[in-house]
């Protein structure tokens, strides 16, 4: 049987530490594969949860997956226990392996939020473009985390999908992928500039906010419209007697989300 129970004997008296201990200094791709193969062997849940880390650092570091791996990151992400699918679907992601897309967006159905989020995180790591769509619908059913996940991903037809979200899905979560799709250098700027008009026609401070924060940011790079834009939008949202900057950082999704 693949996964154990708890109650085993103390984790750091565990031989299998020293496994993972030398997998962090060992070249990426033998790494791996020792991790792979201490998965294989059934670990208890908090070694298993520590090895799934392992692999979601080492893709950090730039290893990548293997169809072996992926195979055995797939029998994780349906692991009794929430915490350690979404540490699956995290190693997915941090790993690079497109071949995964399509089983990463299966957690975007999960019964567990945590699950939910790391899906949506691990499509963003994985440039998963074509889950534009799924993303769309899990965010439309309560997956705050898509909505930054879609800025990164998504393209001009996917933010005109994404705007009319608006009303339906908190302003506060809409706006974090607001926040990457305008400064996506890939996206043209009529689709930026419209969405600029349009979120300036509700006319609230968080709007106001989240433009002002991005013209305050080191290593934001506009074209000259679209700064004039958004120069010109926090002006008029600007209310009479007070400074027009602001360097009030954006907002950030809540945790908590719905089933799709």
């Amino acid at each position: 049987m693949l996964f154990s129970a708890r109650g085993a004997p103390a984790l750091a008296a565990d031989p299998a530490l020293a496994v993972l201990e030398g997998a962090r200094s060992a070249p990426l791709g033998q790494a791996v594969a020792r991790v792979v193969e201490l998965l294989r062997t059934g670990p208890r849940d908090e070694l298993a949860d520590r090895a799934l880390e392992l692999l979601a650092d080492l893709g950090s570091r730039g290893a990548q997956g293997s169809p072996a791996c992926r195979e055995l990151l797939a029998i994780y992400a349906h692991h009794r226990l929430a915490p350690t699918r979404a540490r699956a679907y995290a190693a997915l992601g941090g790993l690079r392996d497109r071949e995964a897309t399509e089983l990463v967006q299966g957690g975007l159905h999960d019964a567990s939020a945590e699950v939910r989020a790391a899906s949506a995180r691990a499509l963003a790591r994985l440039d998963a473009r074509q889950a534009s769509a799924t993303l769309l619908r899990a965010l439309a059913h309560g997956v705050p985390e898509a909505a930054p996940a879609l800025g990164q991903l998504g393209d001009a037809a996917t933010l005109d999908a994404y705007t009319r979200l608006l009303g339906r899905v908190r302003l506060d979560v809409m706006l974090t992928g607001y926040d990457a799709f305008l400064q996506r250098k890939d996206l043209a700027d009529a689709a930026k500039l419209q969405a600029v008009a349009q979120l300036e026609e509700l006319g609230t401070r968080d709007v106001r906010g989240l433009f002002s924060a991005l013209l305050a940011r080191k290593g934001f790079r506009p074209s000259a419209p679209l700064r004039r834009a958004l120069t010109a939008s926090v002006a008029r949202l600007t209310p009479a007697g007070k400074p027009a900057a602001s360097g009030s950082s954006t907002p950030t999704p809540p945790g908590v989300a719905g089933k799709p």
